[in-house]
């Protein structure tokens, strides 16, 4: 697995994780204290292969230590070795002593986890510490889930690799300082076993900058699987209409667009290139900025109405443009963190999205309308970047053309999809033709097509 695989939100996570640990010995799901799991349990397997007993027994194959000894716990255990403590404290120390692993243990347990988990806490330094928990942590950071121990092995080091570019040792010379195996075994413990709301308490405690931990469980690779197809006609006509001004305010209205014209969103363009990006550095916006911004982008140009409040749509798309900005001027400070990190091309674009949606959630208004408030901003700020969103026209766009099913609500994964197929596949064909061609012609074709082609 690469960086580009684990995805920005579970890059987010482990570098939350590093900073927490390296002053924290011990919290919800996690324990680096002399008394953690992997020392109790070298510890405990000392005194049963010393003194063997059912209590010595109890005292090591229990949850608290062996997590998987739950399943049928020392009783059962021992009634697999016919009561023989003496031959199950061998077999204990013939683990103990081991210098590599020997699948054959496997059929003298209950669960091979079991053993592969007893087997790693008594060699932190050189073997994987894995339970059924940690196992489940693999999977949530995108690993697969092993079924045997080679597999253990191999998903194991795969995951090391990761996990030293993004935390490395981050215990390494702390007063907790652990293998790196235990620190390892703990993160997939704690982001298996704790809740996101309480993830996010614990790991951003503190931390004044935004991490973009929400959602990270369902975050996979990105790719781009949406293809169009039988999009020739339309590219043809509104290649024809705009090369013969179809598109103009007095434009001919007996082409491909039927009189359909998109002057102002030049005009809007123009403003913000002319009036708006020379006077704000947009990625590093102030509390003070935020009015005077907010006065600068209510621009009208040749319409009746704010070129924004028009992008979303009718008397809704007013009232969502006026709650947008009465909140912006509630929190300046925070209102201006967020454009700014918005504007950031240098931050995932999931991620930025992820981030306008916390801040903007109480607006009263559902995830589609807020995705294409802030894409408002970003297809104006960067044309070249990003697609206008909005679902209804992109719903039956996506639907004819790509066979692709458009889900409602705040989808920053799939807006990424979306996006990507407008861009490299729309508007590099658009741009054969067109001079300056941007991801505002796209939207504006598929607008026209939803208009008057849509049946």
């Amino acid at each position: 697995m690469t960086t580009a695989d684990l995805g920005p939100r579970r890059q987010a996570l482990l570098q939350s994780w590093k900073e927490h640990i390296v002053t924290e010995e011990s919290g919800p799901g996690f324990d680096f204290t002399p008394t953690n799991r992997t020392a109790e349990a070298q510890r405990k397997t000392e005194a049963f292969v010393r003194n063997p007993s059912e209590d010595s027994l109890e005292e090591i194959w229990s949850r608290d230590v062996i997590a998987d000894s739950v399943f049928g716990g020392p009783t059962a255990l021992l009634k697999k070795w016919d009561g023989e403590v003496d031959e199950l404290a061998l077999e204990f120390e013939r683990i103990q002593e081991a210098t590599e692993y020997d699948p054959i243990w496997e059929r003298h347990f209950l669960t091979n986890q079991g053993v592969w988990e007893l087997y790693g806490r008594l060699h932190p330094e050189t073997a994987p510490i894995l339970n059924s928990e940690c196992s489940r942590g693999l999977a949530f950071m995108g690993f697969s889930r092993p079924s045997a121990y080679t597999g253990a092995q191999t998903e194991w080091n795969e995951f090391r690799s990761v996990y030293d570019t993004h935390v490395g040792h981050a215990t390494a010379g702390t007063d907790h300082e652990v293998p790196l195996n235990h620190e390892m075994s703990e993160f997939l413990w704690f982001v298996a076993t704790t809740d996101e709301d309480e993830l996010r308490r614990t790991l951003l405690a503190g931390v004044d900058e935004y991490r973009p931990l929400v959602g990270w469980r369902n975050e996979t690779p990105l790719s781009n699987d949406i293809q169009f197809s039988g999009l020739m006609p339309i590219l043809d006509g509104y290649v024809t209409a705009k090369k013969q001004g179809g598109f103009e305010r007095d434009g001919p209205d007996d082409l491909w667009n039927k009189g359909h014209w998109e002057d102002w969103k030049d005009e809007y363009l123009q403003h913000m290139e002319t009036h708006v990006k020379p006077k704000y550095d947009l990625t590093d916006l102030s509390a003070a900025d935020v009015e005077p911004l907010l006065d600068d982008l209510t621009e009208s140009t040749t319409l009746s109405t704010p070129v924004p409040s028009y992008m979303l749509g009718g008397q809704q798309g007013g009232i969502l443009w006026s709650e947008f900005k009465n909140a912006s001027l509630e929190d300046p400070g925070e209102a201006a963190a967020t454009l700014s990190y918005l504007f950031d091309t240098d931050e995932d674009v999931n991620i930025r999205l992820d981030r306008f949606a916390t801040f903007y959630r109480n607006l009263d208004t559902s995830g589609g309308p807020l995705l294409s408030l802030a894409t408002v901003f970003l297809t104006f700020a960067y044309p070249q970047d990003y697609v206008f969103y909005k679902y209804s026209r992109m719903n039956h766009f996506f639907d004819e053309f790509a066979d692709y099913n458009v889900r409602t609500g705040f989808n920053t994964d799939q807006y990424w999809k979306l996006n990507t197929a407008c861009k490299t596949q729309i508007l590099d064909d658009l741009a054969r033709d067109l001079d300056n061609a941007t991801l505002l012609d796209v939207y504006t074709l598929l607008y026209v097509w939803d208009r008057n082609y849509n049946e």
